[in-house]
């Protein structure tokens, strides 16, 4: 039987901030985009493992976001807690981080015009 690694976490829609056209785009965007760097994470920890991403996305998200469950017991001497605890402290801080270039990318882009425009 192969390795499964599944990973879930939630989004908050409320955490998309003041001033979005629509919220929920947002969210559905960045939850797409956290869904890819997860499995490329975890890909890139166990090759061998076959892994799922669920990213979902909520008005407002309670208790814990991030979940790592893996589906076999014992590969190649390490134990399913072990492999959750490794993938989990590999993706702990990517949703704060990419969050953040996602979050503060149009302020970069309009800055980068703004002075663009003024050295013109």
């Amino acid at each position: 039987m192969a390795l499964t690694i599944n990973v879930t976490d939630t989004v908050a829609i409320a955490s998309m901030g003041d001033g979005w056209a629509d919220p929920e785009d947002v969210a559905a965007t960045f939850s797409s985009q956290l869904e890819e760097s997860y499995f490329g994470q975890v890909t890139q920890l166990y090759p061998e493992a076959v892994v799922q991403v669920a990213v979902n996305y909520q008005q407002e998200t309670m208790g814990p976001d991030l979940e790592v469950a893996v589906e076999q017991a014992e590969t190649d001497g390490e134990s399913a807690r072990a492999i959750e605890a490794s993938v989990y402290a590999a993706l702990k801080d990517t949703k704060a981080l990419l969050g953040k270039d996602f979050l503060t990318s149009d302020e970069v882009e309009e800055e980068k015009e703004q002075k663009d425009v003024g050295d013109e």
